[in-house]
């Protein structure tokens, strides 16, 4: 039987081939194998000895004496950098490579970038871009292209909702149908008291008091900032108020930090709505009123009532009482504002309950599953009563109005019981308030009497 013919010079040489070859093809196969093995040493012999020369002739050649194209001096060839393409050899002295992609350029022609952490950068024209707001120079890696220019940090932010950036505002569909800058929904917790403190007496107790107020605003486009900055010129903090996100509303809420009357009186308050028509317009179709369903709810503290249950009945009572709530409110009670039917026996509960006195006369409604509701009187907070029957406006004389109802309101109650003495049921009926308000705030007279036309006050 002939031998097959095999290709020794090209044989794999795995032990399942070699199991197929002859004595005399496996020495062949070993023969070749050697031979080519010493000519791949000799080839890396060859190799290394060219790169050794390649080396001594590069050490040879940087020891060679230059003449600086830029400046004249004498240096040595290690010193030297090639600039430009023209070639020109020049010292290290007239040029240093570029920190971010070494190219050698000239030092006077370099940008000097100087880095948040402290670092100092030196780059090319081709490793920086100038600014299209500012005019700056800056890193290539740290400018944004919007638009088909280039903006540094600074001049430019980051969309909260699309990671997209914007110089202005951000251009994205998606982002354009929403209000921008809002925070999320939740409690304003008091961190500013303005115009306080409130007044203390000889035993160290507070006598003064704080009220503020929610704004239920129509907006489906814009950003929130000039809310903030009309704050930090107006009163006193960019934090006195908070525009946060509210399902309930075709738009956003601002709450406002606590404050005094006197505080809140001496603010220009038709400038904070001048701001918000200017940058949250209404839709004609609104002719300048916000919907019915977007409130205004004063908060005023219970401090105010200094834990006196009689005080606060009397309060809820006085502002309860017939349809003036509704007058002053502008609107109808609806399902969130429900008109409170017993204010006296509410506000008695509510005080029970946060006091934990008479807990089990308190808790007879409780047991029928009656429970004190968010409704135009609301008493559900442990630190503020809230009145939530105002209708949210665009103008400054209702948001007054609304206040001063609030607050003349405390101080009439407080000044009925100031010696704890009773309170006769003449003292609440509207029209004596109403004539204590037009001697001791003529400013509100208007309002709380109903009188339409203020200028017959005023004349």
């Amino acid at each position: 039987m002939p031998t097959e013919i095999i290709d020794l010079a090209n044989f794999c040489g795995c032990g399942g081939c070699q199991g197929a070859l002859t004595t005399a093809q496996r020495a062949e196969w070993e023969r070749l194998r050697g031979e080519r093995l010493a000519e791949e040493e000799r080839e890396g012999a060859r190799a290394r000895e060219r790169r050794r020369i390649e080396r001594e002739e590069e050490q040879r050649r940087l020891e060679q004496p230059f003449t600086c194209a830029e400046c004249d001096g004498e240096d040595i060839v290690r010193n030297s950098l090639t600039v430009g393409t023209s070639g020109d050899i020049v010292c290290t002295s007239c040029a240093r490579p570029c920190s971010a992609c070494s190219s050698p350029v000239l030092r006077d022609e370099m940008n000097t970038i100087s880095r948040s952490w402290g670092a100092t950068q030196y780059l090319c024209d081709s490793c920086t871009y100038e600014c299209y707001e500012c005019g700056d120079q800056n890193a290539r890696n740290d400018m944004y292209s919007i638009g088909g220019d280039y903006y540094c940090a600074g001049c430019s932010n980051n969309c909260e909702y699309c990671g997209d950036r914007y110089v202005s505002e951000c251009e994205n569909e998606d982002c354009t149908q929403r209000v921008r800058g809002l925070s999320s929904y939740g409690k304003t917790h008091a961190n500013r008291w303005l115009g306080g403190p409130v007044r203390r007496s000889a035993v160290e107790k507070d006598k003064g008091y704080y009220l503020g107020f929610e704004l239920e605003i129509t907006a489906n486009t814009g950003n929130v900032q000039p809310v903030y900055d009309w704050a930090e010129a107006h009163l006193g903090y960019v934090d006195a108020v908070d525009c946060k996100e509210d399902s309930s509303v075709e738009g956003f809420e601002i709450a406002t930090q606590p404050m005094t009357p006197a505080f809140f009186e001496s603010v220009n308050w038709e400038s904070f709505f001048d701001m918000l028509n200017e940058n949250f317009p209404l839709p004609s179709r609104r002719r300048g009123e916000e919907p019915v369903d977007h409130g205004l709810h004063v908060h005023i503290g219970r401090v105010a009532f200094d834990k006196d249950d009689i005080a606060m009945a009397a309060f809820c009572y006085l502002i309860g009482q017939g349809d003036h709530l509704v007058r002053v409110g502008r609107r109808q009670p609806t399902t969130y504002c429900k008109k409170v039917d017993k204010p006296v026996s509410s506000a008695i509960k509510s005080e029970y309950q946060r006091m934990g006195t008479h807990q089990k006369q308190a808790n007879k409604p409780v047991a029928r599953s009656l429970y004190l509701g968010r409704d135009a009187i609301n008493l559900s907070n442990n630190s503020t009563i809230e009145i939530r029957a105002f209708r949210s406006t665009r103008k400054a004389d209702d948001l007054r109005d609304a206040m001063r109802l609030v607050y003349v309101a405390a101080e009439y109650i407080r000044s009925l019981r100031a010696g704890k003495g009773s309170v006769s049921p003449k003292a609440l009926h509207w029209a004596t308030f109403a004539a204590w308000v037009g001697v001791n705030h003529p400013e509100a007279f208007a309002s709380i009497a109903g009188i339409t036309d203020k200028k017959v006050v005023k004349g």
